[in-house]
């Protein structure tokens, strides 16, 4: 009875707050947080960014209802082959490079799934690049730095960002076996009495 007042109190604040994903989602996310053994600064955070991304998508979704754009078009089928190096094509890499470096962190997460295209790997060199020893990067992967030229087919574009990304940098290896594959499996296990 009072866990239901509880929520139902919470609910109206963040209804008050203008918050609504908290309010759906704040349940759901403790029972996760419960699970995993998360601290409340572990939970609070997992609430914020839940709220902080369902507002950054409606966000989109107004904006592009309010473009009016005839068709929509992703990254997947732009041409870049096709593009040229014209002014306003340098102007806007420009810009979107000059909003990477003000980031104070940039998590590239599970690199290698997908071979990157050249200009692709260009790009992310230069952004790794303008970074060196200024803001920092994380990024993950399973593959060891021999096998990255599977990923980045043209060789000295590889040594160079690997080279980038080691100088002082940390490198945590985890092992073979996925992380969430240990934790799910762990879970699984009965409790030794």
């Amino acid at each position: 009875m009072m866990a239901d007042l509880q929520d139902h109190a919470i609910r109206q604040h963040c209804k008050a707050l203008r918050m609504p994903t908290i309010g759906t989602q704040f349940s759901r996310l403790a029972d996760a947080a419960s699970r995993e053994g998360q601290s409340h600064l572990g939970y609070l955070e997992a609430l914020l960014a839940a709220e902080m991304e369902e507002r950054e998508s409606r966000a989109i979704t107004r904006l592009l209802h309010e473009a009016k754009l005839p068709r929509m078009k992703t990254l997947d089928g732009f041409e870049f082959d096709r593009s040229g190096v014209s002014a306003a094509h340098a102007n806007q890499l420009s810009r979107a490079l000059a909003r990477w470096e003000r980031l104070d962190l940039i998590c590239i997460d599970e690199l290698g799934y997908v071979p990157l295209a050249e200009t692709a790997c260009e790009l992310m060199f230069q952004v790794i690049a303008d970074r060196a020893e200024k803001a920092a990067v994380i990024v993950t992967t399973n593959l060891p730095f021999p096998e990255w030229s599977q990923v980045i087919p043209n060789p000295p574009l590889c040594k160079a960002l690997i080279d980038r990304l080691t100088d002082q940098a940390h490198i945590i290896t985890t092992g073979a076996d996925s992380y969430r594959f240990r934790r799910t499996s762990a879970q699984r296990k009965p409790a030794k009495s």
